[in-house]
């Protein structure tokens, strides 16, 4: 009985061992994929990793030359509004001096308006005086006073 035991218990181990290969050779080919699949992923990151950076310096590259845009254009409104303030100190200068004018020749019109109303004002008054002193003679000649 102990061989057919001993054959039992080789066929049990043959069995098993036989299973514990098949077992072996599923786990190797299961890492075998998980190693390609390790593969394929890396490479899939160092693309992806390769387009973000050309992604990163075609931005960097565009983000410089609006910058470089943007500092002329603030060149050029600059220079604009450097000229424009010119243009408008020269504006208020010129508006200044013609006011200014202006009031000279009014305070002149006026002065002369003023000497003119003065002038009649007292020629008229010396009119009514006389007129006055005439008519009190004539009144005190025909009174006979004089």
């Amino acid at each position: 009985m102990s061989t057919n035991s001993d054959k039992y218990i080789q066929q049990n181990q043959e069995s098993r061992l036989t299973r514990l290969e098949v077992i072996n050779e599923n786990i190797n080919s299961s890492l075998n994929e998980i190693k390609q699949d390790i593969k394929r992923l890396d490479s899939e990151i160092k693309q992806n990793i390769s387009e973000v950076r050309q992604d990163i310096k075609s931005l960097d590259s565009e983000i410089k030359q609006n910058i470089s845009e943007i500092r002329q254009d603030i060149k050029s409104l600059d220079s604009e509004v450097r000229q424009n303030i010119s243009e408008v100190r020269q504006d208020i200068k010129s508006l200044d001096s013609e006011v200014r004018h202006d009031i000279r020749r009014l305070d002149t019109k006026i002065d002369s308006n003023f000497k003119w109303l003065l002038g009649v004002m007292i020629g008229g008054f010396a009119s009514t005086i006389g007129g006055f002193v005439t008519l009190g003679g004539l009144i005190a000649h025909a009174h006979h006073w004089l």
